[in-house]
């Protein structure tokens, strides 16, 4: 967010490569869970790491991102009444 003030290119090339990594592990989790369930499992055990891996990704994010965002609200707040104080 610092870096988006000053420089837009250099914040989508962050989020760019945040995103490519965040990504690159679900083939990992995957292939690991297709090498070490039967065959005759596999598309459960599939279907079972998909639906966990949403229901506690997607369906928690939105508040865990609206915490973390009241908390650094606050923090950026705070240190502005700090920088205050210490300029009277």
């Amino acid at each position: 967010m610092v870096l988006a003030e000053w420089n837009t290119i250099g914040s989508y090339i962050v989020v760019f490569f945040g995103q490519v990594f965040l990504n690159l592990n679900w083939a990992v989790v995957s292939d690991i869970v297709l090498y070490i369930v039967i065959p005759t499992r596999r598309s459960s055990a599939e279907a079972f790491q998909i639906l966990f891996s949403h229901a506690l990704g997607d369906a928690g994010s939105p508040s865990l991102i609206g915490v973390v965002s009241e908390m650094v609200q606050r923090e950026r707040e705070r240190a502005g009444r700090q920088a205050r104080d210490m300029i009277e």
